[in-house]
């Protein structure tokens, strides 16, 4: 999915929304507020998103509210909604929120703008906006525990940012 198509399927998504029941709906976050008409819940859409966007802020609140700023890569097919794989240093204060028991957010952002009144078509009282693309997602985290385990997120993450770059560096035939 390219970044025209995605801006072109949200302005989509926004325009078909008022069709939209959440009963259907997987439950969504409190971690972010969705006025029903940009409700977006196209599993398959939000996972091209996701793909698309995948340098995301990793947001975790024990022992006290901290952000992360990574790389991940979505398994579409592991769990119910997807399962996300990132990495963060081991020195990380955040690792210790990886015990499977704590919460955490990921923050996926695309395109975002402002929105000048002048814009609209309608006159009178209009005021600006900004126009965002975001997805949030949220789970327990869990450490990836073993040697080979590790090698093998590490090198699934950086084939899909190699393949992005069009090299033919290969991670796995590293020391």
């Amino acid at each position: 999915m390219n970044r025209r198509e995605l801006i072109t399927g949200f302005a989509l998504a926004s325009a078909e929304a008022g069709a939209q029941s959440q009963t259907n709906s997987p439950p969504v976050g409190e971690s972010l507020y969705i006025p029903k008409p940009q409700l977006v819940d196209d599993r398959r859409f939000l996972h091209d998103f996701m793909d698309e966007f995948a340098f995301v802020d990793l947001v975790t609140v024990t022992p006290s509210l901290r952000i992360t700023h990574i790389p991940v890569w979505l398994d579409r097919t592991a769990g119910p909604y997807g399962t996300i794989h990132g990495h963060i240093s081991r020195q990380n204060l955040q690792n210790s929120t990886f015990n499977g028991k704590e919460t955490g957010v990921i923050v996926f952002h695309g395109p975002n703008g402002y929105i000048s009144p002048t814009w609209y078509a309608a006159t009178g009282n209009v005021v600006p906006t900004w126009n965002f693309a975001v997805v949030h997602a949220s789970g327990k985290l869990r450490p990836v525990e073993g040697k080979k385990e590790l090698n093998d997120l590490l090198a699934k993450l950086i084939a899909k940012f190699e393949r992005y770059e069009g090299t033919s560096y290969d991670f796995t035939i590293s020391p």
